[in-house]
């Protein structure tokens, strides 16, 4: 390799990784955001293919309205927060779909975790 080339290969080399530490240092939050959404998008869609195939009651429409409200509201927080909060809901959601249909017991238990999650109102500023 000449020496040129390799000057050039080294300069070039450097300026493209200071590009990508600067774009990320600068707009990370924009990506997460992004991957977050996306993440959620993608998993609740694959869900309500599930609650699909479930016995048809009230409680199976009730259980897609309060999936939709907390993701609604997840979206909102922090990405560490946002997902850790996200996967425990879906796992728990996972176990109780498992038997194909949703009694009042279980829905009661979803709302109960959904809510534990919210911080009080006091606490929020």
């Amino acid at each position: 390799m000449k020496k040129g080339c390799f000057f050039v290969t080294i300069f070039l080399l450097t300026i493209l990784i200071a590009a990508g530490i600067y774009l990320y240092r600068k707009y990370s939050y924009k990506l997460e955001d992004f991957g977050k959404e996306k993440i959620m998008e993608i998993t609740l869609n694959k869900l309500n293919e599930k609650l699909e195939k479930l016995e048809k009651n009230n409680y199976r429409d009730s259980l897609k309205y309060v999936v939709n409200k907390k993701v609604h509201e997840l979206k909102n927080q922090k990405f560490d927060i946002a997902m850790y909060q996200f996967q425990n809901m879906i796992d728990f959601i996972k176990i109780i779909i498992e038997d194909g249909k949703i009694d009042s017991l279980e829905f009661y238990n979803l709302k109960k975790i959904a809510s534990k999650n919210e911080r009080s109102k006091k606490d929020r500023n």
